[in-house]
């Protein structure tokens, strides 16, 4: 509700506030019209549930009410490990403080339009410091390669200044510390362990088979079901998911942060939703989705994707 005084007082303000909670409008408009008051009523536009907004993840999220999420569960795009081919994506800062400056940024979006009692999950990838362009080689995804002639792990080892030369960066962990000192509170940091993960082909250290999650709350008390609790280390297989995007959920992954952290009939959101598997795995459980991705042909059949989820009949 919004109103212009052109005439009147201040507490005529607190009574047109009042009145606009508790009364139809006919009740009061005389008492408005004697004072001088011309209001206008404005309803505040709901939310489109189980759609894909187009657009980055910011920018989209600075459009959602306040303390209108149940649970957010996301993986932003790894630092300099893919490119997905649109301008503005996440992932290709010139370095990884840039990189972890924009995700502290939409933590304090998240935290807005999380409800009170609300939870985030969060998996994010590491990645290794690497001051040598030669040893990139063309087999590295096409970020690396641009990263490499742009400079930014290359020649003048602009992204990783003053870190040695093949150094764990330890991205996940120093994303948490910082949302523990943007108030967040850490309640997990959960290991995701890939069995079937990829043998690599370093030979100077061991495989990495794992993946952290970041469970946080933003209040002391909030929504968890107990009846899923389980072990912090989830032994969960890497699955094709059989869309076009190069990196995808794993579907049983993502249901555990969704059952334990959603009320069913909530809202889960995802700021990176890609090929939609946090979306699809929400309404299979019964809840509801927003997702954002900030490349079309993704938004697109993501979209497809859960339209023909909501559009099938319901059996109860």
């Amino acid at each position: 509700m919004t109103f212009v005084i052109w005439m009147g007082v201040f507490h005529c303000s607190i009574f047109v506030k009042a009145c606009g909670n508790i009364l139809p409008n006919h009740c009061y408009k005389p008492f408005l019209f004697v004072f001088g008051l011309t209001i206008k009523f404005k309803k505040k536009k709901e939310m489109e549930l189980n759609k894909i907004h187009l657009g980055d993840c910011l920018e989209v999220m600075k459009t959602l009410p306040n303390e209108s999420i149940d649970c957010i569960v996301t993986s932003p795009p790894y630092w300099l490990q893919r490119d997905y081919g649109w301008d503005g994506q996440w992932g290709m800062e010139e370095t990884f403080y840039e990189y972890l400056d924009k995700l502290f940024l939409m933590m304090d979006e998240a935290k807005r339009i999380l409800k009170n009692d609300g939870t985030v999950f969060v998996n994010i990838g590491d990645g290794y410091a690497r001051t040598g362009g030669k040893s990139l080689g063309k087999k590295q995804p096409k970020a690396l390669l641009y990263a490499t002639q742009e400079g930014i792990r290359g020649g003048n080892n602009k992204g990783v200044a003053g870190i040695q030369d093949k150094t764990l960066l330890q991205i996940p962990y120093r994303f948490s510390i910082g949302c523990i000192d943007r108030g967040w509170i850490l309640r997990n940091n959960i290991i995701w362990f890939k069995r079937n993960a990829m043998p690599e082909s370093v030979k100077d250290r061991f495989t990495k088979s794992h993946e952290v999650m970041f469970m946080f709350s933003k209040n002391k008390e909030y929504f968890f079901d107990e009846k899923f609790v389980a072990q912090d280390v989830w032994d969960i297989p890497l699955t094709p998911n059989g869309t076009k995007h190069i990196a995808s959920y794993n579907t049983d992954l993502i249901g555990r942060p969704i059952v334990c952290g959603c009320r069913k009939g909530g809202i889960v959101l995802d700021m990176f939703c890609g090929a939609g598997t946090t979306g699809i795995r929400a309404l299979e459980l019964g809840r509801n989705f927003i997702g954002i991705d900030g490349k079309k042909e993704y938004v697109d059949m993501t979209q497809q994707r859960i339209n023909d989820i909501v559009s099938q009949p319901q059996l109860f």
